[in-house]
């Protein structure tokens, strides 16, 4: 295990204590007990891997047996070793990751489905999935999925160590990356339904709604609705209000009542058509979700280039309107502590001649319409919005901001 790992974990078990979060000292033998039941005959060594919010990841090596005295295989091994050649084991390096909430885990399933259309449709490696099983039946006590370890370096952890003429490399890299997972469209916003766990992808990809409210969350009783249904077909425009109007109806049936509110969201929506920012003739694309350094591996070519190796952690990924799709990758040239969301920072010129450099790469390389659905304020504006009719109004903070998207459309349209 390296220092990094170590102390990841420490604190990751420091940090999710409260909710049952069990130690690696101890969720080490229960990890290696089921690779043992998936990988029978063989051998298993398990490595801390740093976690996300909503995951805990492990990495497993799986080794098969030595060959047997005087079988063919082991006489290869012995003429290998005594002319001193390579001795090639075949061991697979997987990941475990194991959702650490039920909400989680109620999503791991559409993740897999998720995965299979990337797999599918990219020439970008995506992990693949080996084994996954619902239950908490096994030795691990909760869900679980086992993937393909992808090769590559974290893009987020070597970034400052990369030259410029690497970054910009990256860069360009990760615009046509954007515009390749933007190429997979669908007639409907959501999610890639769990039907296509046992169906290709042949015809249109299979959607299901948004859940309202999100999947492993309680609905009262007394609220007939199901979280999510089949997509169908939709305008953008209509979309949006769609879920305004699922949610108007959920949060207002438990009490939390903010008509004036969604009444305000739809006269965005309304005003983004009307100024042709929003068309019926627009699908939905698919969207990584959180498309950033640090789900990007990469392996260093040379003193000018990095090549991407794989893109990892698809469980935020979804159809959505192609503002949502065609995002800058800001976090290139905008200060790490501001690119959790859309700000005026990703149009105004960076004040360091390199991040500077950075961002004109990326108009290079993106297009007049990529540019436009970036920096426009109304696309802006409608990001933000997106993230309440995906979300719903649970805090103070999304109420706040639910007006403020309201009140800025006006100040730019009055």
């Amino acid at each position: 295990d390296n220092d990094d790992d170590d102390t990841a974990s420490e604190c990751s078990t420091i940090r999710y204590a409260e909710v049952g979060h069990e130690p690696f000292e101890t969720f080490q033998d229960k990890v290696i007990c089921e690779a043992a039941t998936l990988f029978p005959r063989q051998t298993a060594t398990v490595t801390r891997i740093k976690g996300g919010s909503s995951n805990r990841i492990v990495g497993v090596t799986i080794c098969p047996p030595a060959p047997r005295k005087f079988t063919w295989k082991w006489l290869q091994t012995q003429l290998r070793k005594t002319f001193g050649m390579q001795v090639k084991h075949q061991s697979q390096k997987l990941i475990m990751r194991i959702p650490r909430f039920e909400s989680s885990a109620a999503s791991m399933v559409p993740d897999i489905a998720t995965l299979k259309l990337a797999a599918a449709k990219l020439e970008t490696p995506v992990p693949e999935v080996l084994s996954w099983t619902a239950s908490a039946e096994n030795a691990l006590g909760r869900a679980f999925m086992v993937q393909k370890q992808l090769s590559g370096q974290n893009l987020a952890l070597i970034w400052d160590s990369l030259n410029l003429a690497q970054k910009k490399s990256a860069v360009r890299q990760v615009v046509a990356l954007i515009k390749e997972v933007g190429n997979i469209t669908s007639n409907s916003a959501g999610t890639v339904s769990t039907d296509h766990l046992h169906t290709e992808f042949d015809d249109a990809v299979k959607v299901d709604t948004f859940a309202v409210p999100a999947l492993g969350f309680c609905v009262p009783m007394t609220f007939a609705k199901p979280n999510a249904m089949p997509g169908r077909p939709q305008s953008p425009a209509d979309f949006l209000i769609f879920q305004c109007e699922r949610w108007r109806e959920y949060q207002g049936h438990c009490g939390r009542v903010h008509n004036k509110i969604w009444d305000g969201l739809v006269d965005v929506v309304e005003g983004l058509e009307y100024h042709g920012f929003i068309s019926d003739e627009d699908g939905f694309y698919l969207c990584h979700g959180d498309l950033q350094g640090y789900n990007i591996l990469v392996d260093i070519v040379n003193e000018r280039t990095v090549r991407i190796t794989g893109v990892i952690d698809w469980d935020d990924a979804f159809f959505a309107p192609k503002f949502e799709a065609f995002r800058a990758p800001f976090w290139t040239w905008v200060d790490s502590d501001k690119y959790a969301m859309d700000v005026e920072d990703t149009v105004n010129a960076p004040a360091v001649p390199e991040l500077e450099e950075l961002k004109k790469v990326f108009e290079e390389e993106a297009g007049e319409e990529f540019m436009c659905l970036a920096y426009a304020p109304e696309y802006l504006i409608a990001r933000r919005l997106f993230a309440i009719v995906k979300n719903g109004i649970f805090s103070s903070y999304q109420l706040e901001e639910a007006k403020a998207i309201v009140q800025d459309w006006v100040a730019l349209h009055p």
